[in-house]
């Protein structure tokens, strides 16, 4: 007989996830920081035992190093100050009563109701 090919095992990342007791998402945000190395198959994502027990290195090493993923501090862009921002004191939501003039308005509410007219 020919020689046979024999394929490695592969674990879906819900099963892997099962497996380590976590989130997919925590499993696939560590994908794409490079932790985790995973085989694309139709459309899904599947690691083979030689990746999970690369990851179970990863995540020892970085336990013993005591590094935990770190999370981005929000900034505020510069021009916040400027212009404001929703959480500010003097947010407004959408226009002021009496500030569109009537022929505004009213080409505003023809539009409107053009827009949602039914279709002939």
């Amino acid at each position: 007989m020919g020689d046979v090919l024999s394929l490695p095992k592969l674990i879906s990342q819900h099963e892997l996830a099962k497996l380590l007791d976590c989130h997919v998402s925590t499993l696939r945000r560590h994908r794409q920081r490079g932790f985790l190395e995973g085989t694309l198959i139709a459309g899904k994502i599947f690691h083979t035992e030689a990746q999970c027990l690369a990851y179970l290195n990863v995540c020892e090493q970085r336990a013993k190093d005591n590094t935990k993923c770190q999370k981005r501090e929000k900034i505020a862009p510069s021009n916040t100050e400027a212009t404001g921002s929703a959480n500010s004191a003097g947010a407004t939501n959408g226009a002021s009563p009496g500030t569109i003039g009537e022929e505004d308005r009213r080409l505003a509410s023809l539009s409107l109701q053009e827009t949602l007219k039914k279709p002939k």
